[in-house]
């Protein structure tokens, strides 16, 4: 994949964790926790994909970890894992409908097996609502219980959830989705077997492929996954390589070597998303807060 030289973005509150990227109309909308341990959920938005308004606050909204975006409905959702002075484990999400931001609806969770232990990550698969996450975030035990929770609904409205475990999968961290080609993919991490990335489809929800390692790809941290008309794409930060790493996968299920883009030297996870068909990767530096960001040529 070929990149546009890497842009940055001033005039900002500051980032924390990965970036989420979401396309509305013509407008782009970026999705972010706030910098530091402030907690707060912030969004800014392109026309473009490299000048950016000045960030806005989510009034009233709390969060931890980083948001996922995903259109449904004809509205933006950004789901995010709930305040950290709320009961651990709550999954909630604010809606983006071109004129306003509103928030904050919580998903009702029956059970702390399926509640939230890190980052969320949200697709549309045959006109359903899907969100994905480590499951087992409870009071003493923050950490998850390394089992695959998906969640599902018609409309996204409180009480209209669905909830179930992949079976075959133990993660660490903070799985990431998307749809190509007719399936729903997940990637995602478990230290305790290295430092690969594995992935699992379907074509139903219900049957999973038995996960598989991609390839040469080595993480640190979690992987962030999107998809063109195309191809699937994956980034990620590299245990050695601090540079932005991109892989890709068609629609015959071969997956690209694991690629360099010449970006500044990350210091956390990177975000991306897909603005007018083409790749927009985000990404935070050590020498300030700021969003950088590269978009595919």
């Amino acid at each position: 994949m070929n990149f546009l030289a890497e842009t940055l973005t001033t005039g900002y509150v500051g980032i924390t964790d990965s970036p989420a990227y979401g396309q509305l109309g013509s407008t782009l909308y970026c999705f972010h926790h706030g910098y530091g341990v402030n907690h707060e959920l912030w969004y800014t938005t392109s026309t473009n994909g490299a000048t950016w308004t000045a960030d806005t606050q989510v009034i009233g909204v709390q969060m931890k970890y980083s948001p996922s975006v995903v259109m449904f409905l004809s509205s933006l959702l950004a789901f995010h894992n709930g305040s950290p002075n709320a009961p651990a484990g709550t999954l909630h999400y604010v809606k983006a409908t071109g004129s306003t931001v509103t928030g904050d609806t919580y998903v009702y969770v029956p059970q702390p097996v399926y509640r939230i232990a890190n980052s969320p990550s949200a697709t549309v698969f045959n006109n359903l609502l899907y969100v994905a996450y480590q499951g087992g975030g409870i009071e003493g035990h923050p950490e998850g219980n390394g089992q695959l929770i998906l969640a599902s609904s018609t409309d996204g409205e409180t009480n209209n959830w669905n909830f179930k475990i992949v079976p075959g999968v133990t993660l660490t961290g903070s799985p990431s989705m998307a749809t190509f080609n007719g399936k729903i993919y997940i990637v995602f991490c478990n230290t305790a077997l290295g430092n690969g990335v594995y992935v699992t489809s379907s074509t139903d929800t219900n049957t999973w492929t038995t996960p598989a390692l991609i390839p040469n790809v080595q993480v640190s941290g979690d992987p962030k996954l999107t998809a063109t008309a195309s191809k699937l794409v994956l980034v990620h930060r590299h245990p050695t390589n601090a540079k932005l790493h991109v892989v890709t996968c068609n629609n015959l299920g071969v997956w690209s070597s694991d690629q360099v883009v010449n970006t500044s030297d990350m210091s956390q996870d990177p975000g991306v998303g897909v603005f007018n068909g083409k790749v927009i990767a985000g990404l935070t530096t050590s020498n300030d807060a700021y969003m950088h960001t590269v978009l595919e040529q």
